[in-house]
């Protein structure tokens, strides 16, 4: 019944096909066969213990061992229940991570249009009411696809790295600001010389992230600007892409490292240049007072200058798709972790009522002897608590090594956090202790001459 609202979530299309898939249905038959038998079996032989003199009599004498066994069962489940928890909370750290604090960006106000960056529409769209900054970008710029360029090291080999191409306003739009030098500017003619009537085979001057000037050798970001470098890149003619000859230009500025995709991917060394010729990116940020209004206002001046669709996204959809995957198991663990809060809540309940029962005769003369409903209430606290303390041990060591390796999947990831691991054994201890208050009350509060009547 609950199958197509899973496969909604995960987006997936799972069937259970007993027809074509024996072997599924066989094995569901067994896991609900086995459980029965196993959990009956327990009962049974309990029952089959009692002695019937005693139970004619109306004294029920509960057999059992230790108790390893079931303080055992209560630490798996407090344990499951502390790894789960640790598991929910640091999926949700990285998640707001990933999505927030490593972007810093107003990503549900920036608009990218994939269908060209014509320098016309650029010039008019700036002045429609409600977008605050436009400027063009190639894919690699946005980390939607990859070019690479070569720079000459002093060894007489090659350091590769990412170019991406972008035009004017660019690292202003995102509020990107130099680490050293300074950004591009059109009162520098050699940040420009890829414009419409020069030469393509030339090198303008460029951008560097603080990875590349590593990559380069350079101690800090300010030694690495006002150098010249040669290096090549990837230039089009006439359908056909070409790699331009070893030529020298300056580094104008250093960034700091900045990308707009996964934090699953290190932010590579990167190379910035004007080159209008490979900007098919229109990037608009918007006010966000008016959104419909100012997007109808830009698509009616596109479809009035420009003969092909107007057709994009915001960058909050973007970002939303590269983690999508995180933030479904977010919900999926927060679904487990409930589940297993009330499984561990029933588990302990029944032990709760087991050892109230067993220990009838105990609490009443504990009373007889003068102790008082806390003294009582401290004890029956601490048989409960105890199991779940243990728990921790099982627990810590096996939810640290789940979730370091999870978060090596990432480049950037948060640290597993210490309190995390403290915070679920203290909401495990109070779920405990919240489970289990209620009947221990009623146990310490029984009158000492019916739990001793038949002594």
């Amino acid at each position: 019944m609950i199958l197509p609202v899973l496969n909604d979530f995960l987006q997936r299309h799972i069937v259970f096909d007993y027809v074509r898939q024996p072997l599924l249905g066989a094995a569901l038959f067994s896991v609900w066969l086995a459980t029965g038998l196993a959990a009956g079996a327990y009962a049974a032989f309990v029952l089959s213990m009692f002695r019937p003199g005693a139970v004619l009599k109306g004294i029920v004498f509960l057999p059992g061992g230790s108790g390893r066994l079931r303080q055992a069962l209560v630490v798996f489940q407090f344990g499951t229940l502390i790894a789960l928890i640790v598991a929910t909370i640091t999926i949700q750290h990285q998640t707001e991570y990933a999505m927030q604090e490593r972007l810093r960006l107003p990503t549900d106000q920036i608009f990218v249009s994939t269908g060209g960056c014509p320098e016309a529409f650029k010039d008019s769209v700036s002045h429609v009411a409600g977008v605050l900054a436009v400027s063009c970008s190639s894919g690699s710029a946005l980390a939607y696809d990859r070019f690479s360029v070569a720079f000459e090291s002093s060894s007489g080999g090659s350091v590769s790295m990412r170019g991406a191409a972008v035009d004017y306003g660019f690292f202003e739009l995102f509020g990107v600001t130099p680490t050293a030098g300074r950004l591009f500017a059109p009162d520098h003619g050699e940040d420009d010389l890829l414009r419409s009537g020069t030469d393509k085979k030339l090198n303008p001057s460029f951008l560097i992230n603080e990875s590349a000037a590593r990559a380069l050798g350079y101690a800090n970001p300010q030694s690495a600007v006002h150098q010249y470098r040669l290096w090549t890149r990837i230039w089009e003619n006439l359908e056909y892409l070409h790699t331009t000859q070893s030529q020298g230009s300056q580094i104008i500025g250093v960034i700091p490292d900045f990308s707009v995709g996964s934090v699953r991917d290190v932010i590579e060394p990167t190379v910035y240049f004007i080159d209008p010729r490979g900007c098919w990116f229109t990037v608009l940020k918007l006010d966000g007072r008016a959104i419909p209004e100012t997007l109808r206002a830009v698509k009616e001046l596109w479809n009035r200058t420009q003969d092909r669709p107007f057709d994009g996204s915001f960058l909050s959809q973007r970002v939303n798709e590269l983690y999508a995957d995180i933030q479904r198991q977010s919900k999926l663990f927060s679904v487990f972790s409930a589940v297993a809060v009330v499984s561990a809540a029933l588990g302990l309940l029944g032990l709760a009522v087991f050892t109230a029962e067993r220990r009838t005769r105990e609490i009443g003369l504990r009373k007889v002897m003068g102790a008082s409903r806390w003294d009582i209430l401290r004890f029956l606290g601490w048989q409960f608590a105890r199991p779940v303390l243990w728990a921790n041990v099982v627990a810590w060591p096996l939810a640290y090594v789940c979730m370091h390796r999870w978060l090596e999947g990432f480049a950037y990831h948060v640290d597993l956090n210490p309190l995390v691991f403290a915070g679920a054994s203290v909401l495990a201890l109070v779920v405990a202790l919240a489970t289990v208050s209620g009947h221990a009350l009623m146990v310490a509060r029984t009158r000492p001459v019916e739990a001793l009547r038949y002594e």
